[in-house]
């Protein structure tokens, strides 16, 4: 019993009062499109499950910008909300590419939606209908992630060397070199 308690003791010593689940779980990746795009954060678990939502950058959050509306109709064929997954293979599940788009944001006192894409080879399983019935959730990253993707295990190793680990996002920003 000793042991267990050391081992509790010696957890808890790491972890500090305001660390949050996805703070201490999960493995923060950023991803800036070029050009003047989105930045995007993937919140990654061990068994390589991802939350894909925007990034602290992103221009919607640094100019608070107020959330309209969410489309996840990608194109006049296929509308994302109807899309249905069940069963531990994910069947149904939408197969997307780097440069897949996810979905598409309207921001208040903005012509052009913001245009939300994978970035990386993906399984699509989720999408966020509580994002849909209440935008301004996308500005919290916890509650307002865009959708749960599997990335596809061929590519993965490759899709994320073009990733950037918090450390490299945070010297990318500062030296404002994207």
């Amino acid at each position: 019993m000793e042991n267990i308690q050391g081992i509790e003791d010696d957890y808890l010593s790491q972890v500090t009062a305001s660390d949050t689940l996805t703070e201490r779980s999960l493995t923060r990746l950023y991803f800036i499109e070029p050009n003047g795009g989105g930045h995007y954060m993937l919140l990654k678990d061990s068994n390589k499950i991802c939350l894909l939502t925007l990034a602290p950058s992103h221009p919607i959050i640094t100019n608070d910008l107020i959330v309209s509306a969410i489309n996840y109709q990608a194109n006049d064929n296929f509308n994302c909300m109807n899309n249905k997954v069940c069963g531990y293979s994910k069947a149904g599940a939408q197969f997307l590419t780097d440069c897949s788009i996810l979905c598409s944001i309207k921001c208040e006192g903005r012509e052009e939606p913001f245009i939300v894409r994978s970035n990386l080879s993906v399984k699509w399983t989720e999408k966020n209908e509580d994002i849909v019935k209440q935008p301004s959730l996308l500005k919290d990253a916890e509650r307002g992630y865009i959708a749960i993707v599997f990335p596809e295990l061929s590519e993965y190793d490759n899709d994320l060397r073009r990733w950037l680990t918090e450390e490299q996002y945070l010297a990318c920003l500062l030296s404002q070199s994207y």
